[in-house]
């Protein structure tokens, strides 16, 4: 049986057996959970699905997760996340080793094709499986009349190994959406 867990709101952590030090606040907050562990749920249906995940963090409504650590603010109807700053990544050359200056810059950034889209809501709420009842209507229809720039995942992965690149700028799991981090395409 888990342990040192926390839930907060109806049918929080509803699933769990044997995951451990979790901690759900809002109703149906890590909902389908049954042995991930270390994970946080914050929001009304935050986390709903997932079973076995760990170490990850999904911060708002129905925001989902689709692998072990992962942190998601916001759902896919979410339209800006921001400060007064950019995000900040670790680049000291302290606690870098084996550094190289072989990345094939000019090269890879003439095969990237930029591009614009609208997203379909409809199918990102397939494919997370989200529950009418859990979609925000009002705000998918706003976000999916916004005209999006930036790069297809999959264009980027095959520019990156057309120049034998290899880029942590995207999560590729089987069977899951790919995701891409626009920041680790600085060169």
């Amino acid at each position: 049986t888990g342990y040192q867990n926390t839930a907060n709101g109806a049918n929080a952590l509803y699933s769990n057996t044997t995951g451990s030090g979790n901690i759900a606040n809002g109703s149906y907050s890590l909902y389908n959970n049954i042995t991930g562990n270390e994970n946080i749920a914050i929001g009304y249906g935050a986390f709903y699905n997932g079973d076995a995940y760990s170490n990850s963090t999904a911060i708002g409504y129905n925001t989902s997760i689709n692998a072990s650590n992962q942190i998601r603010l916001g759902n896919s109807s979410v339209t800006s996340i921001g400060g007064q700053v950019g995000w900040t990544t670790l680049s000291d050359m302290r606690f870098k080793k084996d550094v190289k200056e072989n990345v094939p810059g000019l090269d890879f950034i003439m095969k990237l094709k930029p591009v614009t889209y609208y997203l379909d809501m409809d199918a990102i709420a397939k494919f997370t499986n989200t529950p009418d009842s859990l979609r925000l209507k009002d705000a998918e229809a706003l976000k999916g009349k916004m005209l999006q720039t930036g790069f297809i995942a999959q264009d980027v992965e095959k520019a990156a190994s057309d120049c034998d690149l290899n880029l942590a700028a995207w999560t590729l799991l089987k069977m899951k959406m790919i995701t891409m981090d626009y920041d680790m395409l600085n060169l």
